[in-house]
């Protein structure tokens, strides 16, 4: 019997030829390649493919292939804790002898550092994007494109402590183990909760890949929440599922309105939601669009074997309900969700 990993494999091949069959010689945009060259063809495999964040950076991803005059081939697993099946999905692609290049935004930190070691073993330029790899930069790849997630966690941290008042008592919700951006995430706001005098009274529990589960969490772990005087969560579904326990709450009478301070990771309509109605003071974001525009140029600019910086920064914003009108703000809300829109100042509606 086949093997749903095995099936998935050979959908992709069939689906990657299919592509790939449709690439035009058609000339280059200008500073490209010379008239009548083949496209490059570049893999770029993110996380997931369900998350709003993922969509903006495809978003990014698009813009530049039809900028740089490359093409792309956008593949990810069903399944973001399914570390295993982004491993199949790398060892497909670099089947592909139509693939020059490949970005990664790897699953798992460790588990997937051989698989683009072997992508390297076969001569193929790899840029890792979003979440980092426990590899040396370099040499088992050539660059990492991303938020300076360590940065953008202090951030968080400073965000909240500014609003805690007299409880300086906190808790962190974590996302997952092994993922290195939300880990680096977690580390930046210890960091800035130590440096201001917070207490953690909760710092090791993991929210899981989905808003259920993270909900879930944050449910049980309620009686260390309503301790504190503030709560981070360092990703955007850890963050839903943390506001929608802490709504649960208020509706239930466990805490009151304004008595405990959120600082969320990644927008959403219902975070952005929640900033507006004063029941999240803060909303770290990154800025997807970007990030996916530049992983595609450094990644052609390794294939063509042009130096390229080791860190090449996507970004951050802290966003808070006073910098809404920021025209850079509302656009790099709007590449997270659309929706988000009719949410801003300005809206005929806010609801």
């Amino acid at each position: 019997m086949l093997t749903r990993r095995f099936v998935l494999s050979l959908a992709l091949a069939g689906i990657s030829t299919l592509a790939l069959a449709g690439c035009d010689d058609k000339p280059a945009a200008a500073g490209g390649e010379a008239k009548g060259a083949t496209k490059i063809t570049l893999a770029v495999i993110p996380k997931g493919q369900t998350h709003p964040f993922w969509q903006a950076v495809k978003k990014g991803v698009d813009k530049a292939a039809t900028d740089l005059n490359v093409k792309i081939v956008w593949i990810a697993a069903q399944d973001e804790s399914n570390y295993s099946e982004q491993i199949g999905l790398v060892s497909t692609t670099a089947s592909n002898p139509l693939i020059k290049g490949v970005a990664l935004a790897p699953l798992s930190a460790d588990s997937l550092l051989q698989p683009v070691k072997d992508l390297r073993a076969k001569g193929l330029p790899v840029v890792i994007f979003d979440s980092g790899l426990n590899g040396k930069v370099g040499e088992d790849f050539a660059s990492f494109v991303g938020t300076d997630n360590t940065v953008a966690g202090h951030a968080g941290g400073v965000a909240l402590a500014k609003v805690m008042g007299e409880n300086k008592k906190a808790v962190l919700l974590r996302y997952q183990q092994g993922s290195a951006s939300t880990e680096q995430r977690e580390d930046g706001f210890l960091a800035a909760a130590k440096e201001s005098g917070l207490t953690m009274v909760s710092d090791n529990q993991f929210a899981g890949t989905t808003v259920a589960s993270a909900k879930d969490k944050a449910t049980a772990m309620m009686d260390a929440v309503i301790q504190s005087g503030g709560v981070f969560a360092s990703n955007q579904s850890a963050s839903l599922g943390m506001y929608d326990a802490l709504l649960d709450a208020k509706k239930s009478g466990k805490i009151q309105a304004g008595q405990i301070k959120m600082v969320a990771f990644d927008a959403h309509p219902a975070l952005v939601q929640g900033l507006l109605d004063g029941d999240i003071t803060a909303i770290v974001v990154q800025n997807p669009e970007v990030m996916g525009y530049k992983t595609v140029q450094t990644l052609l600019a390794a294939i063509k074997g042009e130096k390229v910086a080791e860190l090449v920064d996507s970004g951050y914003e802290v966003v808070t309900k006073e910098n809404l009108n920021d025209p850079k703000i509302r656009a790099i809300l709007l590449a997270y969700d659309s929706e988000i829109a009719r949410l801003l100042p300005g809206a005929t509606a806010v609801r």
